[in-house]
């Protein structure tokens, strides 16, 4: 009996895990649908990194690339995928490390003065968490790379 409840422990632990595992991948999906069909309807032609990140490079800026340790100074407009705009700023400085996931991936990717559309699954933005009261929205944003330093 002693040795039961270790391992009835060990199994729960195990068995959540792997839940949570199965519960991101199905939010995933979810998400890739979503963003699939934004695309469509919106006529766009986005490329998609490996983690899913799809962006839009409209202006590519310089040829130096903010990294994860720098600040960067953007302007920025985020949106759900059915339009509302639920944030946005200009000339704001953000540690690019403190920034979600998604932006930590996509902003590398131009120079300063370079401009890109991004959508971000859920997971790589604020997961569960309620953003304007959506949890696992899938968010896009329109950013221009100021500077960074």
């Amino acid at each position: 009996m002693k040795f039961l409840f270790p391992i009835l422990v060990l199994f729960l632990g195990f068995t959540s895990c792997e839940d949570i595992e199965q519960t991101r991948t199905d939010q995933l999906n979810i998400d890739l649908k979503l963003i699939d069909q934004y695309i469509s309807d919106q006529n766009l032609v986005m490329k998609k990194t490996d983690d899913p990140i799809y962006y839009l490079v409209e202006q590519p800026g310089t040829s130096e690339h903010p990294q994860l340790q720098h600040t960067v100074t953007v302007k920025y407009k985020g949106y759900f995928l059915d339009g509302t705009e639920f944030d946005s700023g200009n000339e704001v400085d953000l540690p690019l490390y403190n920034t979600i996931e998604g932006w930590q991936i996509a902003l590398p990717l131009i120079g300063i003065g370079g401009i890109m559309k991004v959508i971000i699954p859920s997971e790589f933005a604020y997961a569960g968490n309620e953003i304007e009261g959506r949890k696992n929205a899938v968010l896009a944003f329109d950013i221009e790379l100021i500077n960074f330093k």
